[in-house]
């Protein structure tokens, strides 16, 4: 089944256009990704600049190798150094234990698309996945969300006792008490027959002295081994290096490309579109790294590390970048063009924000004269278990009503299933006692007109309690019935929990725990890339 965004509460208007108006946001975008004419326009461009392609296949090598990576990835960094090969291009924070379900989504979607071009157009499209290492927000990533046992929504935290505020997540090491997440984990989730195989390797993974981005990796390797499917961690100063020029262009134009972002932010907003990042224009879009992330401040010509207020010079910077490459990072507007500048970048696989930033972005590849990639949404999915899916079925409710307020759709089967004998009686009682009021009021009128105001007030009071006993009994109705209530609530924590879609906000793991690995090849077979809708998907397994 398919739902289409505009039923989908909070989906920007961008994204809708950009899914179902092209047209009307084309001049954002490099090309319509549905269209053969776009691909084939930018494999032209692409062909015209020159990439270090050795170089990238031998860090690419070396990365994927430490983490595991399967024969079929190696063939395919391989397949890099040719100049008829391209990158379909996806990416995500590096989250605990993998971070919510549509990182899974994207990951396949990238080898998905990649195997769908390479068949039509006769190219070599290698899927690759880039790691967001340089992100500093730990709190956004040090946790994820399960159904427990009780079908409760439950937060499983890994809380370090150092502080790794500010810190890059590529500098981040875990600590001994990973291992009580795990425990977390594992006291939450249904004991199944692939409940100990999935932990277990979850341990081997992350696990106490290891990096959190290499232990994220291995996970997703271990997880998506035999898809090809290639990963990349740009915060290694090889890669940095590569990205030099970039870099030195814009330092040396301080607030250039910033302008050309708020030019674009401008003619977004004239057009009735949010901006997906609202950025002041006093900043370099670069980072320098020192025990934190330090953003770098434009002040009257002067570069000024915002945080610690400490003033560097255009050259002593340009100095950290050619001796310690690693502490330089672009921010989220100018690493799509880093990344397609060192990388043939043909796709670019977005979820709504992405795409929304994106749109912000195409002056930005302009100036720097580098080809911008297609922008192709990844596939949106909500899992349905069995469980779930007997709920709707045997209430008659679909997943468009438990988008809506839960005790609406509560309330309104209530109401089917509240006896007819009472709500008759309360109906006849009312139709009665204004009946009577009424007659009493012509007696009044010809008897002392004025306490008919007392007479109204009176009936206004009587049909407010009348109410009010109604409600009661409807609620004890509502009690005495609380099966269906606990019944919708339950459908609605595992379609839509916490008011937010799935996948943006359940882990893999508990589906993991029930259904096994064999869970991965099921989403790679039925996951549809092509689909602009949301996509409900049953799962049922052979």
């Amino acid at each position: 089944m398919k739902i289409d965004w505009k039923e989908i509460p909070r989906t920007p208007k961008l994204y809708l256009d950009f899914l179902y108006d092209f047209p009307k946001v084309a001049r954002f975008y490099a090309g319509d990704y549905q269209k053969d004419s776009s691909y084939q326009k930018l494999l032209s461009e692409i062909e015209q600049q020159s990439y270090p392609r050795e170089k990238i296949a031998s860090i690419l090598q070396r990365q994927n190798t430490e983490y595991g990576c399967g024969p079929e990835t190696l063939t395919n960094i391989n397949l890099l150094i040719k100049n008829d090969s391209y990158l379909v291009l996806t990416g995500q924070q590096v989250g605990i234990f993998g971070g919510p379900l549509y990182t899974f989504y994207k990951a396949l979607c990238a080898v998905k698309i990649a195997e769908r071009l390479s068949q039509k157009l006769k190219k070599n499209f290698i899927p690759i996945f880039g790691l967001a290492s340089d992100d500093h927000d730990f709190s956004e990533v040090n946790f994820v969300l399960v159904i427990d046992q009780n079908n409760q929504l439950k937060k499983i935290e890994y809380l370090p006792q150092e502080n790794n505020w500010g810190k890059s997540m590529s500098r981040i090491i875990l600590a001994e008490n990973i291992q009580e997440s795990i425990e977390g984990l594992d006291s939450a989730s249904f004991s199944t027959e692939f409940k100990s195989e999935v932990l277990d390797k979850l341990k081997i993974c992350y696990k106490k002295d290891e990096k959190i981005t290499t232990a994220f990796v291995k996970w997703m390797t271990h997880l998506l081994k035999d898809f090809g499917l290639v990963f990349f961690d740009f915060s290694d100063g090889e890669f940095k290096r590569l990205a030099q020029p970039i870099f030195e262009r814009e330092i040396e134009e301080a607030g250039i490309s910033t302008e050309l972002v708020q030019k674009t932010n401008g003619d977004l907003k004239s057009s009735g579109y949010h901006l997906q990042v609202v950025k002041t224009a006093d900043f370099l879009n670069l980072f320098l790294h020192n025990d934190k992330r330090e953003r770098i401040k434009l002040d009257k010509g002067d570069l000024i590390l915002d945080r610690i207020e400490k003033k560097l010079s255009k050259e002593e910077i340009k100095e950290i970048l050619k001796e310690e490459p690693e502490r330089i990072s672009p921010n989220v507007l100018l690493k799509p063009v880093v990344q397609s500048f060192v990388f043939p970048v043909c796709v670019y696989v977005a979820g709504p924000g992405e795409a929304g930033y994106y749109a912000q972005i195409k002056r930005l590849f302009e100036h720097f004269d580098v080809a911008m990639p297609i922008v192709h949404p990844r596939a949106s999915l909500t899992l349905v278990e069995n469980k779930v899916r007997a709920i709707m079925e045997r209430y008659s409710v679909s997943f468009q009503q438990l988008l809506t307020d839960t005790e609406k759709v509560i309330n309104e089967l209530m109401k089917g299933s509240f006896p007819d004998h009472l709500e008759t009686k309360f109906g006849k009682a009312k139709e009665e006692i204004k009946s009577q009021l009424d007659i009493l009021s012509q007696d009044l009128e010809s008897f002392e007109p004025s306490l008919n105001k007392t007479l109204k007030l009176s009936f206004g009071k009587i049909d407010f309690e009348l109410k009010e006993l109604e409600k009661k009994v409807f609620q004890a109705h509502k009690k005495r019935n609380s099966i269906l209530t606990n019944q919708i609530h339950k459908a609605k924590t595992n379609l839509f929990p916490d008011g937010k879609l799935q996948e943006r906000h359940l882990s893999i793991l508990p589906y993991l725990t029930k259904y096994g690995f064999e869970l991965i090849d099921f989403l790679y077979d039925n996951i549809d890339t092509r689909d602009r809708d949301h996509q409900l998907l049953d799962v049922i397994f052979k």
